[in-house]
C-alpha cells in the first residue's frame, strides 16, 4: 500500500484526490450538516425506499430533522458563550412532539404535512413536487442503509460534492490547463457558494454532481473524446430527469441555445461543426425528454410551480393568471437583484471576469460554461424568491470556477512565449513569433552584391 502511494502521490489525479481529502477534513467540525425542510421530503422517500411504511418513514425523519437542534454538529460551539446542551436537547424533544401532533392533519398526502419550523404545509400538491424527484433518495439510500442516519446523510453529501470538484479538475485538464492551475480551480470550486449550498444534505448535492458531469462530457466531446463524453452526458441527463427534471430541462435548453450560437461562429471561422452538432442534438433531446417525460409521468409542471410560489405553498387560493403574475414577480425580482449586486459587486464582478476570461482565451468550452450559468439564471427565474436567490442560481459560479483558471493559464502561456522580433519578409519590420500566422512566414535572406564580403561567422 505504501509503495502504491509513493509511486502515485505526484500524479495529477492523486493530487486532485488529496485536495478533496483535505476539503473533507475541513468539513469535520461542522459535520454531519443540517437537514433542511426540503431534505425531509427526500428523506421520507429514502426510508420508504428502504422498506419502511410511510408512517415509519415520517417518524424517523422527524427525529433526524429535530436533531438539528439537539446536537447538529460533531463539535458544538457558541458565539456568545458555552454551548447549552440541555436546552438544545429540550428544544429537540419539543420539536418531535410538535411535529408528531401534526401527523393526521394532511390526509391527502403520503407522508403527512411538510416538516417546517413554522406554518403548516398540508397540501398534497406541495408534496407532489418532491415526489417527482425520486432520484434524490436513490443517491442517499445506500449510505442510510449501512450507517447511522445523520452521519450517512452528511457523508453522502460530502462525497457527491467532493466528486464534483474532482470532475472540475478533469475538465480543466481536458482543456489543457496546467496541473497546478487545474488544482487551483478545484480548490476554487470547494471555496465558493456552489459548495457551501451543496455540502449540507439536500437535493443540491446530486444536482451539482450531475451538472458537472454534463459539462465534463461536453468538454470531452469537443476535445475528441467523443464516446466518453456522450456516455457521461446521456447518463447524467437520465439521472437528472429523476433528480430534478425541470432544472435539467432548462439546462438542456440553455445548452442547445449556446451550442447554436457556437455553430454559427464556428461555421464562419471554418472550424469543425460535428462536435457542436452532436452537443446540440443531445441537448435538444434532453430538454424534450425531460419535458414530455414529466407530462407522461403526471408530474407537476411549470404552472404548478408558479402556483406554489404565488400562493405561499398553496396556503392561499390559486391565482387566476399565474403566468402574468409570475412575469410581474420576475420583473420586480431582477431589478432588486441587480441593485443588490451593484451595491456589493463582488459576485457580479467575479462572474464577469470568468466570462471575459473564457472569451479572451478563446476557450472551446466557453459556450458550454455559459450554458450552465444560463441554466442557473433560468432556474432562478422559475422561482424568483429573494430568500432563495443564492441557492437557485449557484450553477452560475461555474463561470468563475472554469473561467478564472482558463484565463490564468492563457496568461501564463503568453508570458512563456515572449514576442521575438524577426526580420519581415518584405519590409524588414519585426513580426511577433508568438503569432502562428506570422511566425510561419519564411524570411528570404538578402542577396549580397558582387565583391561584398561575406558576414563574419563564429565557429
Amino acid at each position: 500500500m505504501l509503495g502504491f502511494i509513493r509511486r502515485n502521490i505526484r500524479k495529477p489525479w492523486a493530487l486532485a484526490l488529496l485536495v478533496a481529502m483535505v476539503f473533507g477534513v475541513l468539513q469535520i467540525p461542522k459535520g454531519p450538516g443540517n437537514v433542511s425542510p426540503d431534505m425531509t421530503q427526500y428523506l421520507n422517500q429514502t426510508y420508504d425506499l428502504l422498506g419502511d411504511t410511510p408512517a415509519e418513514a415520517r417518524d424517523r425523519t422527524i427525529k433526524i430533522y429535530c436533531a438539528n437542534w439537539g446536537r447538529p454538529h460533531l463539535f458544538e460551539v457558541s458565539a456568545t458563550g458555552p454551548y447549552d446542551a440541555t436546552s438544545a436537547t429540550e428544544y429537540a424533544e419539543k420539536c418531535v412532539e410538535r411535529l408528531r401532533s401534526q401527523n393526521d392533519l394532511a390526509p391527502g398526502t403520503v407522508y403527512g404535512p411538510a416538516l417546517a419550523k413554522s406554518g403548516l404545509i398540508e397540501s398534497p400538491r406541495y408534496e407532489a413536487i418532491f415526489l417527482s424527484r425520486p432520484g434524490v433518495a436513490w443517491f442517499y439510500a445506500p449510505a442510510v442503509a449501512l450507517l447511522p442516519d445523520r452521519f450517512a446523510l452528511g457523508l453522502t453529501a460530502f462525497l457527491l460534492v467532493a466528486l464534483a470538484g474532482f470532475l472540475v479538475f478533469l475538465m480543466l485538464r481536458a482543456l489543457r490547463v496546467a496541473t497546478p492551475i487545474a488544482l487551483a480551480g478545484q480548490v476554487l470550486f470547494y471555496l465558493l457558494p456552489i459548495t457551501s449550498w451543496s455540502i449540507d444534505p439536500r437535493g443540491e448535492a446530486p444536482v451539482i454532481l450531475l451538472t458537472t458531469a454534463i459539462l465534463l462530457g461536453t468538454i470531452y466531446v469537443i476535445t475528441d473524446r467523443v464516446r466518453a463524453g456522450v456516455a457521461l452526458i446521456v447518463a447524467a441527463y437520465a439521472l437528472g430527469f429523476v433528480v430534478k427534471g425541470s432544472q435539467f430541462m432548462l439546462l438542456g435548453a440553455a445548452m442547445a441555445a449556446t451550442a447554436t450560437l457556437a455553430l454559427l461562429f464556428a461555421r464562419r471561422a471554418g472550424r469543425p461543426l460535428r462536435p457542436l452538432l452532436l452537443i446540440l442534438g443531445l441537448s435538444v433531446a434532453a430538454a424534450a425528454v425531460n419535458f414530455f417525460g414529466a407530462k407522461l409521468m403526471g408530474w407537476p409542471g411549470g404552472t404548478e410551480s408558479m402556483q406554489d410560489l404565488l400562493t405561499n405553498h398553496y396556503a392561499n387560493p390559486d391565482v387566476p393568471d399565474p403566468v402574468a403574475q409570475w412575469l410581474e414577480r420576475n420583473r420586480y425580482y431582477w431589478v432588486w437583484w441587480l441593485v443588490e449586486q451593484l451595491r456589493a459587486p463582488l459576485v457580479l464582478a467575479s462572474w464577469l471576469i470568468g466570462a471575459w476570461g473564457l472569451l479572451w482565451a478563446r476557450s472551446s468550452a466557453a459556450f458550454a460554461v455559459f450554458a450552465v450559468a444560463l441554466g442557473g439564471f433560468l432556474n432562478q427565474a422559475g422561482h424568483p424568491n429573494p430568500t432563495q436567490s443564492d441557492r437557485l442560481i449557484i450553477t452560475a459560479w461555474m463561470l468563475v470556477i472554469i473561467g478564472v483558471p482558463v484565463l490564468l493559464n492563457h496568461y501564463v502561456e503568453r508570458r512563456r512565449r515572449p514576442a521575438e522580433p524577426v526580420d519581415g519578409p518584405a519590409t524588414g519590420e519585426p513580426v511577433d513569433a508568438a503569432d502562428p500566422c506570422q511566425a510561419a512566414t519564411v524570411t528570404i535572406p538578402r542577396q549580397r552584391s558582387a565583391g561584398e564580403p561575406a558576414p563574419a561567422t563564429t565557429r
